[in-house]
């Protein structure tokens, strides 16, 4: 029955049907109970209950279907008093749901993306094919962050795979689209914790630092060494460098913790042959080694000494770098005497016409000095036996 007639000259706006459907401002259409057309205004809370939306509000025309306004606490209070994990506590949704506390959702049906802004500005993007991007509409991977991150204090980033690499951090350039370089660890058997810092589009392994503390440059083999340094055919292996110019700084400092016996404190090996010279210290010496084992020499000869060493030219002469004097030979002399204890060759410049000097090694005349000793001996003593 429709509430029509006019209370005096004020025509009522309530309208009922046979179902006892109720309409405000205009006729109920008969698919719901309470229904109003046009704008209407509650000065208090307004409650439902229903088995499935408490509350449905839906709307035909291009505008928002849903605004609250509110000038004092906050906007909008979703609250559920449901603890079932099973279900929803509150969600905003289009046709699609799911389980859980919170579900904001694309309709299945359609394919476009979600974006949740602040100040007028879209500050969060999410695509549809399941993309995040921060400060970007365009994320490239699961989570895309175009800008600075910051962690709080005591804070992880935890990267995982199942696979034999356990995740890694890649520094990609976005114009060319490739990986320029990359932070990656292992956890398979071999490998179990290692990181490795890999470069070049290729990825080409560089450092190492083993799960066993063990560090490897330039190269993926462990050779047993706490440090490992590995030259290649375009660079030298290593250099130490002491910039502070003060002489009484230095460079290198090498100690054994042993208490007694013979340390080693430098190994010299050379590629397919093995251990050629070391350096031992004691509690009170240092001895300098070279190889000379019977077992690495044959054809063993007699030779000439004492006409070895007076073929020797020695000179008192001056540095030219420094104020100093002192004596010694000319390498390229010596080289033509006792070639092996002489390194460069004369005049020999490198690549770019820098001058590479000789150098001499004076522990190589040994030798032969003894040799001469014992040949001007041998003469003493045939002279003394003529007296």
């Amino acid at each position: 029955m429709g509430l029509t007639q006019k209370l005096g000259t004020i025509p009522l706006a309530i309208f009922t049907d046979a179902s006892n459907n109720i309409g405000i401002g205009g006729s109920p259409s008969g698919s719901y109970k309470f229904e109003v057309t046009g704008t209407g205004n509650f000065t208090g809370a307004l409650r439902t209950a229903s088995s499935s939306f408490p509350l449905d509000i839906y709307g035909t025309t291009n505008n928002y279907g849903l605004r609250i306004n509110n000038v004092q606490a906050a906007t909008l209070l979703l609250y559920s008093s449901n603890a079932n994990s099973s279900n929803r506590n509150w969600g905003v949704y289009t046709n699609s749901e799911v389980y859980g506390d919170f579900d904001i959702r694309q309709s299945n049906a359609k394919d476009g993306d979600m974006t949740i802004g602040a100040n007028s500005t879209s500050r969060l993007y999410i695509k549809n094919n399941g993309f995040i991007g921060m400060g970007t509409n365009s994320p490239a991977q699961k989570l895309h962050v175009d800008g600075d991150m910051y962690l709080g204090n005591n804070r992880n980033i935890y990267l995982a795979n199942t696979g034999v690499a356990a995740g890694a951090i890649r520094f990609y350039n976005a114009t060319s689209g490739t990986t320029k370089s990359a932070i990656g660890s292992y956890y398979n058997v071999a490998d179990e914790g290692d990181i490795e810092f890999l470069v070049s589009a290729s990825l080409l392994t560089k450092f190492i630092i083993r799960s066993n503390g063990r560090s490897i440059f330039n190269s993926t083999t462990d050779r047993g060494y706490q440090l490992q340094v590995n030259g290649d055919a375009s660079s030298y292996a290593c250099e130490i460098r002491q910039t502070n110019d003060v002489a009484t700084y230095d460079l290198l400092t090498l100690t054994h913790e042993a208490t007694s016996g013979n340390r080693r404190m430098v190994i010299f090996n050379t590629g397919g042959i093995g251990t050629v010279g070391t350096i031992i210290s004691t509690n009170s010496s240092t001895t300098y080694n070279t190889s000379s084992d019977y077992r690495l020499k044959e054809d063993l000869r007699d030779f000439d000494g004492l006409s070895k060493v007076s073929s020797i030219k020695v000179y008192d002469f001056k540095w030219k770098i420094e104020d100093s004097r002192t004596e010694g030979v000319l390498a390229h002399e010596l080289q033509e005497v006792i070639p092996y204890a002489v390194y460069g060759e004369k005049d020999e410049v490198d690549e770019n016409g820098k001058p590479k000097m000789q150098g001499v090694d004076y522990s190589k005349l040994v030798p032969v000095l003894i040799k001469a000793i014992q040949e001007l001996n041998a003469k003493v003593s045939a002279l003394e036996n003529k007296a």
